[in-house]
């Protein structure tokens, strides 16, 4: 039994020494085939945390890889968001930059109306004055 061998029988028959002899063979062959059933209990326990095993790590490569997608798409996520927020940033500063030449074109349109203010009234009077040279001069020719 010590080696492991369950099957051994206690055998009582030939040997003829009363009472406990025979109470001790049958116990002892009780005690081997209890033994035996819990050896194969423990076997069948030891199968099924096995299958377990497997597929507990079955699951954990699962979750595994799926984290590593996760993980791969929140670091594409966040390039994307970076990208798009120096897109915008780009966008923004070209705005600014129009606005600025808006301003630019506000500014130079004022002062050519400005200008053309001024030259409408040196036309008017350049006008005038010739209106004045030409009537001086009808004057000087009576």
């Amino acid at each position: 039994m010590a080696d492991g061998y369950t099957d051994l029988k206690f055998t009582y028959g030939k040997i003829n020494h009363g009472d406990e002899i025979l109470q001790l063979a049958v116990s002892m062959n009780s005690f081997t085939q209890k033994l035996k059933n819990i050896l194969l209990s423990v076997k069948e326990n030891a199968k099924i945390c096995k299958n377990i095993t497997v597929s507990v790590d079955e699951h954990v490569s699962t979750a595994d890889q799926t984290s590593l997608g996760i993980n791969q798409t929140i670091n594409d996520l966040a390039a994307g968001a970076s990208d798009m927020a120096n897109s915008i940033e780009t966008i923004v500063s070209e705005m600014t930059d129009m606005g600025d030449n808006i301003n630019k074109v506000t500014e130079d349109t004022t002062d050519c109306y400005k200008l053309s203010e001024a030259v409408e009234i040196a036309t008017y009077e350049s006008q005038e004055a010739l209106n004045n040279l030409i009537s001086d001069n009808k004057e000087s020719a009576d």
